[in-house]
């Protein structure tokens, strides 16, 4: 089956304006948080807590390098017995309790210093399962009400994630029950229902005027007779694979080459594909073992690094980030500026090196903690 990479990222590059993905880079990867599939259960979901998929790495300009990593693990004085480079030779435990390491700061002044970019992929997969629904109730509005809701649908979508998130096993728990997310025809009106009646009852989180258009868009569901990207799929399957993020930065970057840590599910799902450009098969991508490639072991220490951010932005209220961010020690500082300055050059090359899908408290915490914006 053929893939035309310039379908697939026409849109991205038209509406983010993106710059420079003609280009060529390599990219090295690695992920981190990678449950695979994400399903329904009778507990909930098929894992114990459903965090964000970041899939990110380092990445230079052209083909080859000339750094020195021996300088580097050198520096770094990692055991002898370490095969590897992975984050928990850098640091151990919270996003703020690594940025107390040394070896971060050594690690992250010598990505700095030798002409590489960061890049990364960060995936909330329980904002992502339900975004569904809020896209399938304006695909029913009048053309006033669809055009007034597109304009809110990003802060809609985030104030039904938090009114889920404050009584999830309920929510997800009636989800199975209706077959999420394939809702039958016969069940729509009760599902719409339900979801008012959830929202009504668990959205005291919200500010009064966000509770009451959220409460407004759910009741205009309520006479609904399909809900267009919440039926014909699977019985409880929210999420099977994560192959379409990594096809994503390998269709925008098409002329550069794409070095991903071994993946098996993922890899059988590539060889199903031809990519094509301009009727041209090419094959910009390779699958590696981490320990034979330095590359991808630094690029696992940042996908472990922001996801371990992800984790931090998300189950921290906004109180306490404000409270962490002004008690942080002189290191802790000095290595946050570091990540601050290394995303800045790497976007200043190209916006497409990053890509986030999660919920609007986990954007604004990330402006306000790394970025120092006052938006919380």
């Amino acid at each position: 089956m053929q893939l035309d990479v310039n379908e697939m990222r026409r849109t991205s590059i038209e509406y983010e304006k993106l710059e420079c993905v003609d280009d060529k880079f390599t990219f090295y990867y690695d992920e981190s948080n990678n449950i695979r599939k994400l399903h329904l259960t009778s507990k909930g979901l098929n894992v114990e807590k459903a965090c964000n998929f970041v899939l990110a790495g380092i990445v230079h300009k052209g083909e080859y390098h000339s750094a020195d990593f021996d300088s580097l693990k050198k520096s770094l004085c990692l055991q002898k017995s370490a095969k590897e480079i992975k984050l928990k030779h850098i640091g151990k435990g919270s996003f703020d309790r690594i940025l107390t390491s040394e070896k971060l700061n050594i690690l992250l002044k010598w990505i700095l210093d030798n002409d590489f970019y960061i890049h990364y992929f960060s995936l909330n997969v329980l904002y992502w399962s339900i975004v569904d629904i809020v896209d399938s109730i304006i695909e029913n509005l009048n053309v006033v009400e669809r055009q007034f809701f597109i304009q809110s649908h990003m802060s809609i979508k985030s104030d039904l994630y938090k009114v889920i998130v404050n009584n999830e096993a309920l929510f997800l728990e009636k989800l199975r029950e209706f077959e999420y997310p394939n809702i039958k025809s016969d069940k729509v009106k009760e599902f719409s229902g339900f979801l008012v009646g959830f929202v009504k009852r668990n959205s005291k989180a919200l500010s009064e005027d966000r509770r009451y258009l959220l409460t407004k868009f759910m009741e205009s569901a309520e006479d609904s007779t399909e809900l267009f990207f919440v039926m014909n799929e699977k019985d409880h399957i929210l999420i099977s694979d994560f192959f379409i993020y990594y096809l994503r930065n390998t269709c925008l970057f098409k002329n550069s080459k794409h070095v991903f840590d071994e993946e098996k599910e993922i890899e059988v799902i590539f060889n199903e594909y031809d990519l094509v450009d301009q009727g041209r098969i090419i094959n910009n991508y390779s699958f590696v073992k981490s320990e034979e490639v330095l590359e991808v072991q630094l690029s696992d220490v940042m996908a472990g690094l922001f996801a371990k951010y992800s984790i931090f932005l998300s189950d921290t209220s906004n109180d306490q980030i404000k409270a962490i961010k002004s008690s942080l020690n002189q290191r802790q500082l000095v290595n946050l500026k570091l990540i601050e300055n290394l995303i800045d050059k790497s976007d200043a090359v190209s916006r497409g090196f990053f890509f986030h899908c999660v919920s609007e408290d986990e954007y604004l915490r990330n402006n306000y903690f790394m970025h120092n914006q006052t938006c919380i």
